[in-house]
């Protein structure tokens, strides 16, 4: 049917959008002095990855800079009970409704943050 269809193909297109900012966005992290300080972790699970930062800041204090900034970052270490310490500095990068140029202004406003 036309409904079935227009889902398919929908969910074709996102796909295909959120494979190409995915690689938009890997793309900006490679080219960025960030990859000195940091890793991607789990860079195939969906419309999201985790990136790992090598800082000295607080995952409090990356959240409040990171806010300072304009940028709503979840820390790994906030959905945790226990361990807390074994998910620090892993900030879950949400990339679903991204566009290339938010992407370019996150990257730099993460830069400032942590280099």
């Amino acid at each position: 049917t036309v409904s079935t269809l227009l889902k398919v193909e929908s969910k074709v297109f996102v796909t295909a959008k959120t494979g190409y900012v995915k690689q938009i966005i890997l793309r900006y992290f490679t080219a960025s002095p960030l990859k000195e300080i940091s890793a991607v972790i789990e860079p195939d699970a969906g419309t999201h990855f985790i990136l790992k930062i090598n800082t000295s800041l607080s995952d409090t204090e990356i959240k409040w800079v990171a806010k300072e900034k304009g940028i709503l970052i979840n820390c790994l270490s906030e959905y945790c009970f226990a361990n807390k310490d074994k998910y620090k500095h892993m900030l879950l990068i949400n990339y679903s409704a991204l566009d290339e140029d938010t992407v370019r202004k996150a990257v730099k406003c993460l830069e400032e943050i942590f280099l």
